[in-house]
């Protein structure tokens, strides 16, 4: 969900005077959490977006794909930027090629508000299938799917609108919308989990048979994916306020200000990964990727 940290980081810490680009440590932090951030969602990326490829020659369309899983197609397509933006970003910083930074955290920012829209999105979908199941079920229909294009469309308009963001607005307007979305997003998110809750809480304990087994179940499903990406939200917001911790302490070397803020960004890790991993435990494909990966 705030998976460009590095323009969170630097927003506070440009607000406090420090520049924590500079520092060699620092770079060396951010480049490792890079790194491993593109070993763990360049093959998730591709894996689901074969997948997305074989049901698509299978079906002939996406049209039947429930729409859970086409938020995550368009995901994984907004994460080839994070992987485009990232490496330029690198080879920036140890270039000292200030440009290259630039662009690769224009790149890197395409994902950012993608990210939390998506895992909204998501959230809303599952909330609508178990509370409101007639509401789901016309969503389903052409019309629908066609409501749905039209939104996806709105969150790639918004993602590429967040990368001009990061040349233009100044930094405590970027913090400023970073915390309205971080606030927002949970809002949103703890909405559908009461909801899915309380409707869980409802199920009369005497009604029985596999119908309503079925529907337990489906509402279990759904709770779990919901609370999941809360979880990971709060990880998420744990580490924007720890990054707005340390840059309110003046008193702090700034070495280990610079180190601290660099740590930082691992709270956010779990945002990117999330929904992949759902998507493929959903499918079943997450036993076989973790199987094939043991015996390699």
């Amino acid at each position: 969900m705030w998976t460009n940290s590095s323009s969170i980081h630097n927003s506070s810490l440009n607000s406090s005077g420090n520049d924590c680009t500079i520092d060699l440590a620092f770079q060396s932090s951010i480049a490792a959490f890079s790194l491993l951030k593109m070993a763990l969602i360049t093959p998730l990326s591709f894996i689901i977006l074969y997948l997305a490829y074989q049901r698509w020659k299978q079906q002939g369309s996406w049209t039947a794909e429930s729409h859970c899983d086409v938020f995550t197609y368009h995901l994984a397509v907004m994460e080839l930027f994070t992987i485009l933006g990232t490496t330029a970003t690198l080879l920036g910083y140890f270039s000292r090629f200030k440009i290259m930074v630039q662009v690769g955290m224009n790149f890197d920012a395409v994902p950012y508000s993608g990210e939390t829209l998506f895992h909204d999105l998501t959230c809303v979908e599952r909330y609508l299938a178990v509370v409101h199941p007639l509401t789901y079920r016309g969503l389903k229909t052409a019309r629908g799917v066609r409501i749905r294009n039209v939104i996806i469309g709105c969150v790639w308009l918004l993602s590429f609108g967040w990368m001009v963001n990061v040349g233009v607005l100044n930094d405590r307007t970027t913090l400023i919308l970073i915390l309205c979305m971080m606030v927002s997003s949970l809002v949103v998110i703890s909405f559908c989990s009461l909801s899915v809750l309380c409707a869980l809480i409802r199920s009369k304990p005497g009604d029985e048979g596999r119908g309503k087994e079925r529907v337990d179940k489906s509402k279990q499903k759904a709770f779990f994916t919901i609370t999941v990406i809360l979880g990971v939200l709060w990880l998420g917001i744990l580490g924007f306020i720890v990054a707005l911790f340390i840059n309110t302490l003046p008193l702090l070397n700034t070495n280990l200000q610079c180190m601290v803020l660099a740590f930082s960004s691992l709270f956010n890790l779990p945002n990117t990964l999330v929904l992949p991993l759902l998507y493929l435990h959903r499918t079943g494909k997450l036993s076989f990727c973790l199987q094939t990966g043991g015996r390699g």
